[in-house]
């Protein structure tokens, strides 16, 4: 258990950051085509699609902030 441990803390914090980057920037870009595609549903009147983009939304919405959140903790 003690091995274990101390392998985690060996971890490379600049490859973590780097990571946690990406994590962001991939939860950003998909946060961008979801409010798109909820436009894209609301003009063609598909309320029920439209609606549920939203909810992806702000849960795409809330893991971006948890991210923001942990990247200052680092």
């Amino acid at each position: 258990m003690q091995e274990n441990k101390n392998e985690f803390i060996k971890i490379d914090r600049k490859w973590a950051l780097r990571e946690i980057e990406a994590a962001y920037k991939a939860t950003d870009r998909a946060l961008s085509h979801i409010v798109l595609l909820q436009e894209a549903y609301r003009s063609q009147g598909h309320e029920q699609h439209a609606d549920y983009m939203q909810k992806v939304a702000e849960i795409l919405y809330n893991v971006e902030n948890l991210i923001l959140d942990f990247r200052r903790f680092m």
